[in-house]
């Protein structure tokens, strides 16, 4: 799932860009910058979720005491994405939420909620502009 979300920010990243500048009013340079910076950190935490199941869960010390590692999700998740950084700032908080296994739910800021919904759309195969 979330490999698939990185692929949807590549693939709707011009949309994206422009909408994350219209909706911050940072250059459309510097918005561009960003899009496979999210998309690079999202793999990132679809690859450590790999690599975590991986590990060795239990150890055994040199006193005879074992101890156990057991990776569980939380459960619900909260995060709150401020204006400045809409876009990357719900990527770090979605991505290692969902790569934990947890529910994730994102709250945008009021002030530049619209590449937040775009994200969304875009994962659904829609255009960005669509969810706006």
């Amino acid at each position: 799932m979330l490999l698939k979300l990185a692929d949807a920010l590549d693939e709707h990243g011009d949309e994206l860009a422009e909408l994350e500048s219209q909706n911050v009013g940072k250059p459309l340079s510097y918005a561009r910058d960003e899009m496979p910076v999210a998309a690079d950190n999202i793999r990132f935490f679809a690859g450590a979720r790999a690599r975590a199941r991986r590990q060795v869960r239990r150890r055994v010390h040199a006193r005879l005491h074992a101890r156990w590692l057991r990776r569980e999700p939380i459960g619900i998740v909260g995060g709150i994405a401020p204006w400045n950084y809409p876009l990357m700032m719900a990527v770090w908080k979605l991505a290692p939420a969902l790569a934990a296994g947890n529910v994730q739910v994102l709250k945008p800021s009021e002030q530049t909620p619209l590449t937040t919904a775009a994200v969304r759309a875009a994962r659904r195969g829609h255009p960005a502009r669509r969810a706006c």
